[in-house]
């Protein structure tokens, strides 16, 4: 969970089960490593929930953004071009976590409705001019400029 290892950063391995101590040991240079009391699954739920908050926050506001914007009512908040553009550039990898999330929440006697129309979000994201640049590569512009690359190639 979170991003890559590297430059100072960190990656959050979650693990659970009656081995997650011996996993956790292994170590590794950038890897913060969480036990999760429960069973196994438990640590995948962590992800999944965890993801399903942060990800699908930024989902909400980009569709927001985007029908105030086709709707002639957007207002400028600072902070959110850089979140939107972030998002689009890690998109096609966001689809198939929603698709999990989707399962997830099904798995827990909950509609997966919401996350299947997240991963759809993410997908027409994925087709968008913002999906070609790198996670290093964004921030910095202005959010009419990142909203006009919101359109499908």
């Amino acid at each position: 969970s979170g991003p890559p290892p590297g430059r100072g950063r960190e990656t959050r391995v979650y693990v659970s089960g009656p081995r997650a101590a011996e996993v956790a040991a292994l170590g590794g240079t950038g890897i913060r490593w969480t036990e999760v009391e429960g069973g196994i699954g438990a640590a995948s739920a962590v992800k999944m929930s965890t993801a399903a908050v942060y990800k699908g926050t930024v989902a909400v506001v980009t569709q927001a953004l985007a029908a105030a914007r086709r709707n002639g009512a957007l207002e400028v908040v600072d902070g959110v071009a850089q979140r939107v553009e972030s998002a689009a550039s890690k998109a096609r990898r966001y689809v198939g976590e929603m698709d999990e999330i989707a399962a997830t929440q099904a798995a827990a006697g909950l509609t997966p409705a919401l996350f299947e129309g997240m991963a759809e979000v993410y997908r027409r994201l994925a087709g968008t001019p913002l999906a070609a640049r790198e996670p290093e590569e964004v921030g910095g512009r202005p959010l009419a400029d990142v909203l006009d690359e919101l359109e499908p190639r």
